[in-house]
């Protein structure tokens, strides 16, 4: 099925459907959100995709104690909101009920929509993780390229909540002001400023501590240059440039650290630390969620259309 756009498989499969049974946990889908991912991994595919649906598939299993923990704090009926939910399977998304294991489920913040919920997931899990990953970032300035997009709009919220003076990069405008609304102190225009030279004067000439980083390959050169000695850079895509050549010296001397964050991979404690600290964001602070594009159910091909469009500033989510 290669090249195949999930808003054709959707209409071609949506007369088609499997419920979860008996088979691990279950949970009612009442909104989920859909990712730019979701629809590269679908255009890369050269196998036919697999939409059988297995005891392994739904039900990895839970050691005794992780069955403790998330009986504990979950319980039939409680509202959650999930992560990576369709990733390395065909079925996730689109649907009213899905089987999990429920290491993917957190409680969803008291009094916050389903739609909001939806939002959460893969972005905000990885922001957090890429922020926050190396530790607090009080006192710090941190750098998020890409700061109006699904990841980077949650990384520059997360950053300022944790009290780091926030730099972001963006295309335009439009982008500018998603970017300063989610707390960046300093937005600069990729496409026209100096990004390193704004950025050694906004930090005094010492460089940025951390760099959540949207696309490596492209903007490794500011990356470097922008980097302080000591720095991090948590990149979590490469889409421009997906094997890029890169300055090892450089980022030698500068003793630097660069983390290649997917989400899909990380240990669960990792994952259950980013649901935690999540979970304090929304007890602390007041996060602001973006939903660009909202269809019901039997629309799911519509959702699909609009993320491979991508114009489009927020998520895209399908109610049920």
């Amino acid at each position: 099925m290669l090249g195949v756009s999930r808003a054709s498989l959707y209409r071609s499969l949506w007369a088609s459907s499997a419920l979860p049974g008996q088979l691990g946990n279950a949970f009612l889908y009442l909104a989920a959100g859909l990712l730019r991912a979701d629809d590269l991994d679908a255009a890369a595919r050269d196998e036919w995709i697999d939409f059988s649906i297995s005891d392994e598939d739904v039900d990895a299993g839970l050691s005794p104690d992780e069955r403790e923990f998330f009986g504990s704090h979950l319980r039939a009926g409680d509202r959650v909101w999930l992560h990576n939910a369709s990733r390395g399977r065909a079925f996730g998304t689109a649907a009213e009920y899905i089987a999990l294991d429920a290491t993917l489920a957190a409680p969803l913040p008291k009094d916050l929509p389903f739609a909001h919920g939806a939002c959460l997931g893969v972005p905000c899990m990885t922001a957090w993780l890429a922020v926050f990953g190396d530790g607090a970032v009080q006192g710090q300035r941190v750098l998020v390229t890409g700061g109006a997009g699904s990841v980077g709009f949650y990384a520059v919220q997360l950053a300022s909540w944790g009290g780091a003076k926030v730099a972001a990069t963006v295309s335009g405008e439009e982008k500018a002001a998603h970017a300063r609304r989610a707390g960046a102190e300093l937005v600069l225009n990729y496409r026209r400023d100096d990004v390193a030279g704004a950025l050694r004067e906004w930090s005094g000439g010492e460089g940025v501590a951390r760099v959540v980083e949207v696309d490596l390959g492209a903007n490794l050169p500011v990356t470097l240059e922008a980097l302080r000695v000591g720095g991090v850079v948590s990149m979590y895509s490469s889409v421009a440039v997906p094997e890029p050549k890169l300055p090892a010296l450089g980022f030698m001397f500068k003793n630097a650290t660069v983390h290649f964050l997917q989400l899909g991979a990380m240990p669960l404690e990792r994952r259950r630390a980013a649901q935690q600290g999540i979970a304090r964001w929304h007890a602390e602070a007041a996060p602001i969620h973006r939903v660009a594009v909202k269809v019901p159910l039997a629309e799911t091909s519509a959702a699909h259309e609009a993320v491979e469009r991508g114009e489009r500033l927020g998520a895209v989510v399908v109610e049920i």
